[in-house]
Protein backbone atom coordinates (compact mmCIF):
# COMPACT_ATOMS: atom_id res chain seq x y z
CA UNK A 1 0.00 0.00 0.00
CA UNK A 2 0.88 3.80 -0.87
CA UNK A 3 0.83 6.53 0.51
CA UNK A 4 -1.80 9.07 -1.11
CA UNK A 5 -0.78 12.16 0.48
CA UNK A 6 -3.76 12.62 2.70
CA UNK A 7 -3.73 12.45 6.33
CA UNK A 8 -5.22 8.89 8.24
CA UNK A 9 -5.69 7.36 4.67
CA UNK A 10 -3.94 4.60 2.62
CA UNK A 11 -4.10 3.39 -0.81
CA UNK A 12 -4.45 -0.68 -1.56
CA UNK A 13 -4.67 -2.04 -4.76
CA UNK A 14 -8.16 -3.70 -5.22
CA UNK A 15 -6.44 -6.74 -6.57
CA UNK A 16 -5.05 -6.79 -2.16
CA UNK A 17 -8.36 -5.36 -0.96
CA UNK A 18 -10.26 -8.29 -1.75
CA UNK A 19 -7.69 -10.69 -0.02
CA UNK A 20 -6.57 -8.94 3.11
CA UNK A 21 -10.08 -6.65 3.68
CA UNK A 22 -13.62 -7.10 3.80
CA UNK A 23 -14.34 -4.21 1.88
CA UNK A 24 -14.66 -4.21 -2.17
CA UNK A 25 -13.68 -1.74 -5.16
CA UNK A 26 -16.52 -0.45 -6.83
CA UNK A 27 -17.62 -2.87 -10.13
CA UNK A 28 -15.64 -2.06 -12.90
CA UNK A 29 -12.76 -1.36 -11.28
CA UNK A 30 -9.30 -3.22 -12.26
CA UNK A 31 -6.94 -5.23 -9.71
CA UNK A 32 -4.15 -2.51 -10.96
CA UNK A 33 -6.64 0.20 -9.37
CA UNK A 34 -5.96 1.68 -6.40
CA UNK A 35 -8.70 1.70 -3.68
CA UNK A 36 -8.83 4.83 -1.04
CA UNK A 37 -9.26 3.55 2.72
CA UNK A 38 -9.99 6.31 4.61
CA UNK A 39 -9.97 5.69 8.54
CA UNK A 40 -12.32 9.15 8.65
CA UNK A 41 -15.31 8.92 6.84
CA UNK A 42 -17.58 6.15 8.07
CA UNK A 43 -17.42 2.25 7.62
CA UNK A 44 -18.47 1.09 4.02
CA UNK A 45 -18.90 -2.28 1.86
CA UNK A 46 -17.48 -0.53 -0.94
CA UNK A 47 -14.79 2.08 -1.11
CA UNK A 48 -14.18 4.59 -3.58
CA UNK A 49 -10.78 4.67 -6.05
CA UNK A 50 -8.39 6.72 -5.35
CA UNK A 51 -8.92 9.52 -7.86
CA UNK A 52 -5.06 11.24 -8.16
CA UNK A 53 -1.99 8.82 -8.99
CA UNK A 54 -0.72 7.05 -6.20
CA UNK A 55 2.72 7.96 -4.48
CA UNK A 56 4.40 4.43 -3.91
CA UNK A 57 8.08 5.79 -2.99
CA UNK A 58 6.49 6.99 0.22
CA UNK A 59 5.84 5.40 3.65
CA UNK A 60 4.23 1.69 3.09
CA UNK A 61 1.99 -0.46 5.12
CA UNK A 62 2.29 -4.01 4.63
CA UNK A 63 0.04 -6.32 5.06
CA UNK A 64 0.51 -10.09 6.38
CA UNK A 65 -1.39 -13.33 6.37
CA UNK A 66 -0.69 -15.41 9.71
CA UNK A 67 -2.29 -19.27 10.45
CA UNK A 68 -2.80 -18.20 14.57
CA UNK A 69 -3.28 -14.73 16.48
CA UNK A 70 -0.31 -15.72 18.47
CA UNK A 71 1.90 -15.41 15.69
CA UNK A 72 1.26 -11.90 15.50
CA UNK A 73 3.03 -11.38 18.38
CA UNK A 74 5.80 -13.36 17.02
CA UNK A 75 5.76 -10.28 14.15
CA UNK A 76 5.79 -7.60 16.55
CA UNK A 77 8.66 -9.40 18.25
CA UNK A 78 10.73 -9.59 15.04
CA UNK A 79 9.80 -6.00 13.77
CA UNK A 80 10.95 -4.68 17.27
CA UNK A 81 14.14 -6.34 16.99
CA UNK A 82 15.30 -5.75 13.65
CA UNK A 83 13.77 -1.56 13.97
CA UNK A 84 16.53 0.95 14.39
CA UNK A 85 16.09 4.13 16.56
CA UNK A 86 14.60 5.81 13.94
CA UNK A 87 11.86 3.95 12.81
CA UNK A 88 8.36 3.80 13.65
CA UNK A 89 6.55 0.54 13.23
CA UNK A 90 3.54 -0.49 14.60
CA UNK A 91 2.25 -4.20 13.87
CA UNK A 92 -1.98 -4.37 13.94
CA UNK A 93 -4.09 -7.50 14.48
CA UNK A 94 -6.59 -7.51 11.73
CA UNK A 95 -9.66 -8.91 14.10
CA UNK A 96 -8.76 -6.60 16.66
CA UNK A 97 -9.15 -3.80 13.83
CA UNK A 98 -12.79 -5.19 12.76
CA UNK A 99 -14.26 -4.41 16.48
CA UNK A 100 -15.49 -1.05 16.94
CA UNK A 101 -12.88 1.44 18.59
CA UNK A 102 -15.96 3.36 20.88
CA UNK A 103 -15.05 6.86 22.14
CA UNK A 104 -14.26 6.41 26.02
CA UNK A 105 -17.23 9.76 25.72
CA UNK A 106 -19.80 7.27 24.57
CA UNK A 107 -19.00 4.17 26.23
CA UNK A 108 -18.92 6.25 29.61
CA UNK A 109 -21.95 7.70 28.82
CA UNK A 110 -23.36 4.17 27.57
CA UNK A 111 -23.28 2.88 31.32
CA UNK A 112 -24.48 5.32 32.69
CA UNK A 113 -27.75 5.04 30.52
CA UNK A 114 -28.15 2.07 31.47
CA UNK A 115 -27.38 2.67 35.34
CA UNK A 116 -30.02 5.28 34.98
CA UNK A 117 -32.80 3.25 33.07
CA UNK A 118 -32.30 0.80 35.84
CA UNK A 119 -32.41 2.86 38.82
CA UNK A 120 -35.73 4.91 36.58
CA UNK A 121 -37.67 1.05 35.72
CA UNK A 122 -37.18 0.37 39.06
CA UNK A 123 -38.87 3.66 40.61
CA UNK A 124 -41.35 3.52 37.72
CA UNK A 125 -42.29 0.09 38.58
CA UNK A 126 -42.56 0.56 42.77
CA UNK A 127 -45.06 3.85 41.52
CA UNK A 128 -46.94 2.25 39.30
CA UNK A 129 -47.43 -0.72 42.23
CA UNK A 130 -48.75 2.15 44.85
CA UNK A 131 -50.53 3.81 42.41
CA UNK A 132 -52.78 0.90 41.62
CA UNK A 133 -53.11 -0.15 45.19
CA UNK A 134 -54.11 3.96 45.74
CA UNK A 135 -56.58 4.12 42.77
CA UNK A 136 -58.38 0.45 44.05
CA UNK A 137 -59.01 2.12 47.57
CA UNK A 138 -60.32 5.04 45.94
CA UNK A 139 -62.56 3.31 43.68
CA UNK A 140 -63.56 1.08 46.19
CA UNK A 141 -67.19 2.37 46.25
CA UNK A 142 -67.55 2.24 42.37
CA UNK A 143 -66.04 -1.00 41.82
CA UNK A 144 -68.97 -2.52 44.26
CA UNK A 145 -71.44 -0.76 42.51
CA UNK A 146 -69.68 -2.61 39.60
CA UNK A 147 -70.16 -5.99 41.26
CA UNK A 148 -73.73 -5.73 42.49
CA UNK A 149 -74.44 -4.13 38.95
CA UNK A 150 -73.48 -7.63 37.67
CA UNK A 151 -69.59 -7.39 36.62
CA UNK A 152 -67.92 -10.79 37.33
CA UNK A 153 -64.98 -10.34 39.47
CA UNK A 154 -62.67 -11.84 36.68
CA UNK A 155 -64.05 -8.76 34.58
CA UNK A 156 -63.25 -6.21 37.07
CA UNK A 157 -59.69 -7.59 37.58
CA UNK A 158 -59.39 -7.64 33.26
CA UNK A 159 -60.19 -3.99 33.47
CA UNK A 160 -57.59 -2.84 36.09
CA UNK A 161 -54.90 -4.74 34.46
CA UNK A 162 -56.20 -3.05 30.74
CA UNK A 163 -55.98 0.72 32.53
CA UNK A 164 -52.54 -0.08 34.38
CA UNK A 165 -51.16 -1.70 31.19
CA UNK A 166 -52.26 0.24 28.17
CA UNK A 167 -50.76 4.04 29.48
CA UNK A 168 -47.54 1.70 30.43
CA UNK A 169 -46.97 0.39 27.09
CA UNK A 170 -47.50 3.25 25.09
CA UNK A 171 -45.43 5.69 27.38
CA UNK A 172 -42.84 2.79 27.24
CA UNK A 173 -43.00 2.59 23.23
CA UNK A 174 -42.61 6.27 23.37
CA UNK A 175 -39.88 6.91 25.55
CA UNK A 176 -37.74 3.88 23.91
CA UNK A 177 -37.87 5.38 20.65
CA UNK A 178 -37.33 9.02 21.54
CA UNK A 179 -34.13 7.82 23.35
CA UNK A 180 -32.95 5.65 20.88
CA UNK A 181 -33.26 8.82 18.00
CA UNK A 182 -31.40 11.14 20.73
CA UNK A 183 -28.99 8.41 21.02
CA UNK A 184 -28.77 8.02 17.40
CA UNK A 185 -27.91 11.73 16.65
CA UNK A 186 -25.44 11.81 20.23
CA UNK A 187 -23.34 8.47 18.77
CA UNK A 188 -23.00 9.80 15.09
CA UNK A 189 -21.73 13.55 16.70
CA UNK A 190 -18.98 11.69 18.37
CA UNK A 191 -18.56 8.89 15.91
CA UNK A 192 -18.46 8.52 12.33
CA UNK A 193 -17.17 4.73 12.29
CA UNK A 194 -19.53 3.55 15.25
CA UNK A 195 -23.08 2.37 13.91
CA UNK A 196 -26.02 2.94 16.23
CA UNK A 197 -27.23 -0.34 17.45
CA UNK A 198 -29.65 -1.72 20.15
CA UNK A 199 -27.96 -3.83 22.39
CA UNK A 200 -29.47 -7.27 24.46
CA UNK A 201 -28.60 -4.99 27.58
CA UNK A 202 -30.65 -2.78 26.44
CA UNK A 203 -33.95 -5.15 25.59
CA UNK A 204 -33.21 -6.98 28.95
CA UNK A 205 -33.58 -3.80 30.86
CA UNK A 206 -36.56 -2.77 29.29
CA UNK A 207 -38.25 -6.06 28.86
CA UNK A 208 -37.41 -7.14 32.62
CA UNK A 209 -39.01 -3.64 34.10
CA UNK A 210 -42.13 -4.37 31.64
CA UNK A 211 -42.25 -7.83 33.47
CA UNK A 212 -42.15 -6.34 36.22
CA UNK A 213 -44.85 -4.26 36.01
CA UNK A 214 -46.98 -6.68 34.61
CA UNK A 215 -46.15 -9.20 37.92
CA UNK A 216 -46.53 -6.59 40.14
CA UNK A 217 -49.82 -5.34 38.89
CA UNK A 218 -51.15 -9.21 38.60
CA UNK A 219 -49.87 -9.75 42.63
CA UNK A 220 -52.41 -6.55 43.26
CA UNK A 221 -55.22 -8.10 41.62
CA UNK A 222 -56.40 -10.13 44.79
CA UNK A 223 -57.45 -7.35 46.72
CA UNK A 224 -60.26 -6.29 44.62
CA UNK A 225 -62.18 -9.72 45.82
CA UNK A 226 -61.71 -8.21 49.27
CA UNK A 227 -62.37 -4.78 48.21
CA UNK A 228 -65.67 -5.65 46.68
CA UNK A 229 -66.69 -8.53 48.51
CA UNK A 230 -70.30 -7.50 50.12
CA UNK A 231 -69.73 -8.65 53.81
CA UNK A 232 -66.52 -6.18 53.42
CA UNK A 233 -68.87 -3.41 52.46
CA UNK A 234 -72.22 -3.77 54.67
CA UNK A 235 -71.93 0.05 56.00
CA UNK A 236 -71.64 1.46 52.53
Amino acid sequence: AGDNGRIQARAIRCSDLAIYTDHRCPSGAQGGHYALLDFNSAVVKTVSLAEQPVNTNGPKDYLLTVAHNDDVEKVRALTYARQTPHDFLYIRSGDFEKHPQINPIIKNFAEMAYAGMGVTLFVAVASLIVSTIGGLFERRRSLYTLRLGGMRLGQLKRLIMTESLVPLLSVSLLSCAIGVWVGTIFITTFSASLKPTLSPLYFGIVGGGLVAAIIGIYLVLPMVRKLTDPEANQTE
